[in-house]
């Protein structure tokens, strides 16, 4: 109010005062205030700038929002509509903000289940923020997120790319020792066991343990999940081993073992063509069943210790998951 009386009802900072209300009535679920505020913030910021401006995506995802919240998702999808056609015609350089809003907008979709707009304006964020110097920090969130995005869709090759680059981009961020690398080992060192890749993730999960060793404890909870998992993918790599090594065992027999009637007589003897005729040794094909029994039996424990692993993970995360989300 002081502000419309001193400055009149179009002024922009009216609009900002207006925004401000309009997202304490949306925290307190007072949906129906929130929109009739941000759409008065809507038509003030459009006669100041124009109806195309890139700041009008702010309102638009605002009341995006307040329409999904209401249980009005066509409502809320034509917002995001409106939201990213204000951003297409905006570049990095001359709105820095640019990535911000890809990625507010692309958490929304996420929230309303459209995963191929979700990836899509994900991947726009992440080049928009890497053409930014100043935008870093914010590049390292919008790794995660497409990270997280083909994680749970179980596209864990593309999930492996964008952890590791998650990794990499927080040791620069905050320093080798630092609590949220342990965080992202763990993501990354999750993934690889998905994809079996047993020797690659017992390195990550040896380094989240002794950052949360050193950071919380020995006794911390977090740090015992990190021993859990390392113990299952030793005692794997051992079985893998043992299997490896009974399976070449048994070859090396194969090849040596001669029958008693291996003797070879001479050409052209009934002997020769009883021979020719004879079947092959039983010896050979128990041993080749035996051998793919053992190899049946070894995947059969990879994928169970697989399971085990990534059980205890998950444990492990869920708790950071809800925490990130809070700060978030």
């Amino acid at each position: 109010e002081i502000t419309t009386k001193r400055y009149g009802k179009m002024y922009r900072g009216v609009a900002r005062r207006m925004m401000d209300l309009a997202a304490f009535h949306a925290d307190i679920k007072n949906n129906d205030q929130a929109k009739a505020l941000y759409t008065r913030a809507m038509e003030i910021e459009a006669h100041t700038l124009g109806n195309d401006h890139p700041d009008l995506a702010v309102i638009a995802i605002a009341l995006a929002k307040a329409h999904k919240n209401s249980g009005n998702e066509k409502s809320a999808i034509n917002f995001c509509r409106q939201a990213e056609q204000y951003l297409r015609s905006a570049d990095q350089d001359d709105y820095p903000d640019l990535a911000k809003h890809l990625h507010a907008l692309a958490i929304l979709y996420k929230d309303m289940n459209h995963v191929e707009k979700t990836e899509a304006l994900y991947a726009q964020a992440l080049t928009a923020a890497e053409r930014d110097y100043f935008r870093q920090d914010d590049f390292f969130q919008y790794t995660l997120s497409l990270a997280e995005l083909y994680k749970v869709q179980k596209r864990w090759q593309k999930a492996r790319r964008y952890y590791e680059q998650a990794l990499e981009t927080a040791d620069a961020k905050f320093g080798p020792k630092h609590l949220e690398i342990a965080r992202r080992c763990v993501d990354l060192g999750e993934t690889l066991l998905e994809l079996q890749l047993f020797a690659e993730a017992k390195p990550l999960f040896i380094r989240a343990r002794d950052i949360r060793q050193t950071v919380l404890g020995h006794s911390h909870l977090d740090t015992k999940a990190c021993a859990d998992v390392i113990q299952v993918i030793l005692e794997h790599l051992d079985e893998g081993n043992v299997a490896k090594t009974e399976s070449k065992r048994e070859k090396t027999v194969d090849e040596v073992s001669t029958p008693a009637d291996a003797i070879a007589p001479a050409p052209g003897t009934i002997e020769v063509e009883k021979k020719e005729l004879s079947p092959a040794p039983e010896s050979t094909s128990k041993s080749a069943k035996t051998a793919d029994a053992s190899e049946v039996n070894h995947k059969s424990s990879a994928i169970d210790a697989v399971r085990r692993a990534i059980d205890k993970v998950a444990e492990l995360t869920k708790r950071e998951r809800e925490d990130e989300r809070r700060v978030a």
